[in-house]
């Protein structure tokens, strides 16, 4: 197994402008997805695909080689799939891989040990992919569909059974931290997730995925917290 880590990063964030450079706890958002990477005990080559200057100049100080985004790939609709499989191609005449690992810098929380734990839980079970997931914060039971703001159905069947939230069903959630798959899955098919993938269980407290203000504010919270223990 040799794996290649991309850490893909396009410099046109509305949402968020500059995020991935903006100061998280003092340093750069992105510094944490690398730090946590590099301490990892089975990546065998990482990476960062970029269209941002900022962005390349932190990384190429912290050691990590740089792969220079096309602009086509780096629009608002661009899929991450093909930045995945352009990195690939880059990298592929100094270094074959047989998997790739998909790690996301709005995940600032991942610790390297989740890294690792998802893949070992890939050498363990046979499996096209692992991803990462954690247990959602509400009963999905409790959750409705809205017409002009009237509650209508439940999401699924026999929602007004579950009365107390230790009754509900145990349901999960992508996290975005880290995503492994065969490196055939993502050339062939156009796909980071293969028929068979396995999760990888993670705590809430880690599985914080940046999209909004609110979430970058609750996620400094948990990295301050973490750092005072």
């Amino acid at each position: 197994m040799k794996i290649l880590a991309i850490i893909p990063m396009r410099g046109g964030s509305k949402r968020l402008p500059n995020k991935n450079t903006r100061l998280f706890c003092g340093n750069p958002l992105v510094y944490y997805t690398i730090k946590e990477a590099q301490k990892s005990k089975y990546i065998d080559k990482l990476v960062a695909l970029t269209d941002d200057k900022h962005v390349a100049e932190i990384c190429n100080k912290a050691g990590i080689n740089v792969i220079n985004e096309p602009m086509e790939l780096a629009q608002d609709n661009s899929l991450v799939i093909y930045a995945l499989k352009y990195a690939i191609k880059q990298i592929e005449n100094q270094f074959n891989p047989t998997e790739i690992m998909l790690l996301q810098v709005t995940s600032p929380l991942r610790l390297a040990e989740d890294i690792d734990g998802a893949v070992e839980q890939y050498e363990k079970e046979p499996c096209d992919s692992v991803i990462s997931v954690c247990e959602i914060e509400h009963p999905i039971e409790w959750m409705y569909r809205l017409d002009n703001n009237k509650i209508m159905t439940p999401i699924v069947a026999d929602a007004d059974k579950v009365q107390r939230s230790q009754d509900a069903s145990k349901v999960y959630r992508l996290n975005g931290a880290v995503y492994i798959t065969k490196r055939d899955i993502v050339i062939k098919e156009n796909r980071i997730k293969g028929n068979d993938t396995r999760a990888y269980i993670m705590p809430q407290e880690r599985s914080v995925d940046i999209d909004t203000e609110q979430d970058f504010q609750l996620a400094e919270i948990l990295m301050s917290q973490r750092c005072k223990t």
